[in-house]
């Protein structure tokens, strides 16, 4: 109703702004199913930027390398948005403008799904208490900083390594270029 009524008011921008807000909510509300295909996933984090770029303006930017392919791999249900959501907020915290780059790429035995940011980067200790954590803890990150949880990075750790059975669908590294953080998803070919 609200997308239809900017339509008529000729406010396409705020049109497309709640289209793009309802299709993520709508997506979160009808995941009844644990899964969902990368493919899906990309488009969920789409509505996602969309959405952030309203808000930030000029001083977010989302580059994407994805190739052009239909990626029917089944990984748990929102596992790339917290992704990009916690790059966008520490790519954002020191600096005047925050770059988000995903890329997907593919070898022989994985989908190789990639998010960083260039924020300050994350701390060793940090890195090293989440990827040691288990469902259910929490601890203290300092990244950039602000004090937080790290609920988020864990669950996606967790689900991932739930889902898959094993250890090294995920990881957290700095940038090659060493500004930022870099999040890695593996997901396994012929699961």
């Amino acid at each position: 109703t609200g997308a239809q009524l900017a339509m008529m008011e000729g406010a396409d921008k705020t049109c497309s702004f709640i289209e793009q807000t309802s299709d993520f909510f709508r997506y979160n509300l009808r995941q009844q199913k644990n899964t969902a295909s990368i493919s899906e996933e990309l488009g969920i984090v789409d509505n996602y930027v969309y959405i952030m770029k309203v808000r930030f303006g000029q001083r977010l930017e989302f580059i994407k390398n994805i190739p052009e392919k239909d990626y029917q791999e089944q990984l748990p249900v929102m596992t790339l948005q917290p992704l990009v959501e916690n790059c966008i907020k520490h790519g954002l915290l020191n600096t005047d403008k925050g770059k988000v780059v995903l890329s997907v790429g593919e070898n022989p035995a994985y989908i190789l799904i990639s998010i960083s940011d260039n924020g300050s980067g994350m701390a060793e200790n940090t890195r090293e208490n989440i990827m040691k954590s288990r469902p259910g803890n929490t601890i203290s990150v300092s990244q950039d900083g602000e004090k937080n949880t790290g609920i988020g990075l864990i669950n996606v750790y967790s689900r991932l390594r739930l889902y898959f059975q094993r250890d090294d669908v995920f990881d957290i590294m700095n940038n090659d270029d060493g500004i930022g953080t870099k999040f890695m998803v593996r997901i396994p070919k012929n699961v």
